[in-house]
């Protein structure tokens, strides 16, 4: 039961004195990135991917979804935006707790960076209390799924 407290405290929330979420969501982002290059690399190439037309020494079917993992594919699939709108349609942006420096605005107080640490943070909640295959079941089908990563 702390754990699940926990994952929904950002450190902000009672001057850090209760357990927060850092740790958690640091292991949920391990178990996120992984299954977020997972699904990048089971992606359809696009036609107009001109790197893949450089001839290989080595050519495997199950590398040819290798050049849809970049830094950048991962940084647009996981951005803190479209994963604070994720928590929002899960109803988490209620249930969160934190402090916001403005509470007359919640977006420059940093609601979307709390709300992305706070999906983080269940899966790697998740990990802790029912192992890594759960978690990243749970990563696959309520995060990257709706994300549209399949």
């Amino acid at each position: 039961m702390r754990e699940q407290w926990q994952a929904l405290t950002h450190k902000s929330f009672d001057h850090g004195r209760r357990p927060f979420n850092d740790k958690l969501a640091y292991l949920g982002k391990r178990i996120l990135d992984l299954q977020t290059s997972l699904a990048l690399l089971q992606q359809p190439i696009s036609p107009d991917d001109t790197s893949s037309q450089h001839m290989y020494v080595f050519a495997h079917p199950s590398l040819t979804g290798l050049n849809n993992i970049t830094p950048h594919a991962k940084s647009m699939a996981l951005d803190k935006k479209r994963l604070a709108q994720l928590a929002g349609t899960y109803g988490l942006d209620k249930v969160t707790r934190w402090k916001p420096r403005k509470t007359e605005n919640l977006e420059s107080s940093g609601q979307d960076v709390v709300l992305a640490q706070t999906i983080y943070a269940i899966v790697g909640a998740v990990a802790l209390q029912r192992g890594g295959d759960v978690a990243a079941q749970v990563a696959r089908e309520r995060v990257l799924a709706p994300l549209g990563l399949k």
